[in-house]
């Protein structure tokens, strides 16, 4: 399921590193997208603290208040994002990380969904097994990482595409 690639604390985190020390955000940003965050929020604050980054400015929670303070659930979010800065993050190039892993594994989910549900409109041809499985496998390969193979195999696995399973009662 999507949920089990998701880690709100390692997002949060990778917020509260940036905002900590500037230092850290070109590593960040060459280990994380803003499209790689679950949350739509840390997203946009990703990409705002990464813009000021660019153009030479700082970022800190002052100036994320000034910019997002009428967004719906800001006042939620800078909470967060004031706890997190009374911690030290001592390394967050591997929140990054967890942040990018977890975007891969969503990636996989998503297209291993989207080849299962062409399984499905096809009304269980056998033909398209075949082809359903190689988006799947390409897509798992495409991603190239270890752990993202493998939870590539877990998740064929528990579709247990099988001829068999496509026969159609009538």
């Amino acid at each position: 399921p999507v949920w089990s690639a998701v880690d709100p604390t390692a997002e949060l985190a990778v917020i509260g590193g940036m905002l900590q020390s500037s230092a850290a955000i070109p590593e960040i940003a060459d280990l994380v997208k803003a499209d790689d965050f679950f949350d739509i929020f840390y997203s946009e604050i990703f990409s705002f603290v990464s813009e000021l980054f660019i153009a030479g400015q700082p970022a800190d929670i002052a100036i994320l208040n000034d910019h997002f303070r009428k967004k719906a659930n800001w006042n939620e979010y800078a909470i967060k994002i004031g706890e997190t800065l009374d911690n030290q993050w001592a390394n967050p190039e591997r929140y990054a990380r967890i942040v990018a892993r977890n975007a891969k594994k969503r990636r996989l989910i998503r297209s291993c969904l989207r080849a299962v549900a062409e399984l499905v409109e096809s009304n269980g041809d056998p033909s398209t097994l075949d082809l359903v499985r190689e988006k799947i496998v390409s897509s798992a390969t495409a991603m190239a990482d270890t752990e993202t193979l493998l939870d590539g195999s877990r998740l064929l696995a528990n579709i247990a595409l099988s001829r068999d399973a496509l026969k159609i009662k009538g």
